[in-house]
């Protein structure tokens, strides 16, 4: 792997975190609906002041121009985002989004990359179980299992495990991140606890959803693995099954699938709206939904803006680990 490719995928992705951020941008604000008309409406019938004097004073207290032509909102806007600023809330103006955004940002991480590691861990392995047992039962069992837990879309996953274990067997609280009158945010065991505890649901959410379609990958990779010549040749070297299955199907099948690292990934932020909103968990989905219906434009550009990083800087690092653990795959120049 040459630097020369190493640039040109880098400069890719950010070519394509410019193209996104240009078309969040437009499609923003061509959203139906006027947060400003709708705050204008409630002031006119409050104060009884006629309702274009009523917007005229929402808009002067928000600092926005109605009908500032849309290329200079742009050039505004790319210009504060060159410096690092992604601009203020315009429903509570004493937020900042890079605030909002350091905030939240973690804790959708936390759970992301706690669930893709849950998830990895347990697709590989059944679907490595189905591969050695592929002619008897639990092969059955596990594929339709797979099946059906993958079919389930994320929304109704969520929705099924708030009804069985938040409001039938209040197992699992939907109140936040962590309990402030349990645990004292630090480095302390007890914090750490009630951080897992709090993000268990949310966790297990992700984890069915895509844990299915892992290990069904990984079957299909396998089976294609087991029909290898160097698999016949280890069997002929009278290698024990164990060492078959770990060392030669296992380590090979795993290759392909490494690339629906950055997928998985990619799925769990975008459906991070569905499942944070769902249990109350304060990560950038969360945040976004807040605002997308407060229709509040920095807010949800910025969270936008920054999701799409997230997701393309993860597909950029699974492909450049993909080239770098196969060296049968050749890079140009």
């Amino acid at each position: 792997m040459t630097v020369k490719y190493i640039l040109r995928k880098v400069g890719m992705a950010l070519l394509t975190i410019l193209a996104t951020s240009v078309l969040t941008f437009c499609l923003l604000r061509a959203m139906p609906g006027d947060v400003f008309y709708n705050q204008a409406r409630d002031l006119s019938r409050a104060s009884g002041i006629p309702l274009a004097d009523a917007y005229r004073q929402i808009t002067e207290r928000y600092n926005y121009d109605p009908e500032e032509p849309l290329i200079s909102q742009m050039a505004r806007y790319y210009g504060s985002l060159l410096k690092g600023n992604l601009g203020t809330s315009m429903i509570n103006q004493s937020m900042t989004v890079n605030d909002m955004v350091a905030y939240a940002l973690p804790w959708t991480l936390f759970i992301a990359v706690l669930a893709l590691s849950i998830t990895f861990v347990l697709g590989i392995n059944i679907g490595g179980i189905m591969v050695w047992h592929r002619k008897g039962f639990l092969n059955g069992f596990l594929t339709t299992f797979c099946t059906v837990t993958s079919s389930i879309p994320v929304f109704v996953w969520a929705f099924l495990l708030m009804i069985l274990f938040v409001f039938q067997l209040q197992w699992f609280p939907i109140n936040g991140a962590y309990d402030l009158s349990v645990s004292t945010p630090g480095f302390n065991l007890t914090f750490i606890l009630d951080v897992l505890y709090h993000a268990a649901l949310p966790v297990i959410t992700y984890v069915l959803t895509s844990m299915g379609l892992w290990a069904l990958q990984m079957k299909s990779s396998g089976i294609t693995v087991m029909g290898e010549d160097f698999i016949n040749a280890a069997y002929a070297r009278g290698l024990e099954n164990k060492t078959i299955r770990k060392r030669y199907m296992m380590r090979n099948a795993m290759l392909p699938v490494i690339t629906m690292l950055a997928i998985t990934f990619s799925t769990m932020i975008s459906t991070g709206a569905f499942v944070e909103n769902s249990y109350a968990y304060p990560g950038m989905g969360r945040q976004l939904a807040i605002a997308s219906g407060q229709r509040d434009y920095p807010v949800m550009q910025g969270f936008l803006l920054v999701m799409a990083i997230c997701t393309i800087v993860a597909n950029l690092i699974t492909e450049l680990l993909y080239m770098k653990l196969d060296p049968r795959i050749k890079v140009g120049g």
